[in-house]
């Protein structure tokens, strides 16, 4: 039997490893989606992800799911949240650049979930270092939203209206993160395990994703380039480091989840550097 203290540290390891896969994907998704269409690439990405995790012995989580009504409503609220993040995300990284949209998604997280902890976590009390921490990663949001609408970023001069849609879109996807965490930490409180979890998370995302594809009438590569291309994306930023979060939110509190979670745009900044597209912003190393 592994100890509480344990199971945190281990819990704390992989959302760690998670923030380096994420930091990782937001610079390479930042490169594809700025050379395909984004909601296609998002669309592939998690259908491959979809499949994978229910072909994995969950094929009776669907019916598990519809027998409780209270799974039944988390796993909707979940779809929901993370419809909202990852729509929010990539059309965000259509405009700003990776750091930008890191600090703003994923900063901007401990925040909310500090200001939301008491309804969704009733009688966990945030520590005061927690509170600090939240607080301290407002002003470097809020430093480098400014620095965005100034236009000043890694790429390039942008205009005010590119700015605001790239930021209300990266807001959008913080908030979509922080519902995420806490909806994913109520289900494996109810006992539906990280692999069960990963089976239902996806299916609004993909109806959303073909909606949207049909009426912008997008037309799908039939070339190897771009299926390899989703396929190396969704194994090594979708299906390995999601899980590993997931097993990540089972062990520790959601505001620990979110303030780990904010290490990703330190890390983006520098993996950024080997993208030709981008020039280093000495804001963003700021902010």
């Amino acid at each position: 039997m592994i100890s509480k203290q344990r199971s945190e540290e281990l819990g704390l390891l992989l959302v760690t490893i998670f923030v380096f896969a994420g930091a990782f994907q937001e610079v390479y998704l930042g490169n594809i989606v700025q050379r395909r269409d984004p909601v296609l690439v998002m669309f592939c990405t998690f259908l491959i992800a979809f499949l994978f995790f229910n072909g994995v012995g969950n094929r009776t989580v669907f019916s598990k799911v519809r027998k409780s009504a209270s799974l039944w409503k988390d796993v909707l609220l979940m779809n929901f949240t993370t419809a909202l993040s990852w729509f929010g995300f990539v059309l965000a990284l259509q405009e700003l650049e990776p750091a930008i949209v890191s600090v703003i998604c994923f900063s901007l997280g401990p925040v909310l979930t500090a200001l939301l902890n008491s309804t969704f976590r009733p009688g966990r009390i945030l520590l005061r270092v927690e509170v600090l921490s939240s607080l301290g990663m407002t002003f470097s949001v809020l430093f480098l939203v400014a620095t965005a609408v100034m236009g000043t970023t890694g790429v390039g001069k942008i205009n005010s209206i590119q700015a605001f849609l790239g930021i209300a879109w990266a807001v959008s996807s913080a908030f979509g993160i922080m519902g995420n965490t806490f909806y994913s930490k109520r289900l494996s409180a109810k006992g539906m395990s990280a692999s069960e979890t990963m089976a239902v998370r996806f299916p609004l995302l993909l109806v959303l994703g073909v909606a949207t594809l049909i009426k912008s009438k997008t037309a799908v590569p039939l070339d190897g380039h771009f299926f390899l291309e989703v396929l190396l994306l969704s194994v090594s930023t979708v299906i390995i480091p999601l899980y590993l979060l997931q097993l990540g939110i089972e062990s520790i509190e959601p505001i620990t989840v979110s303030l780990v979670m904010s290490l990703t745009p330190v890390v983006t900044y520098f993996l950024q550097l080997f993208d030709s597209r981008l020039m280093p912003s000495i804001t963003s190393l700021i902010g």
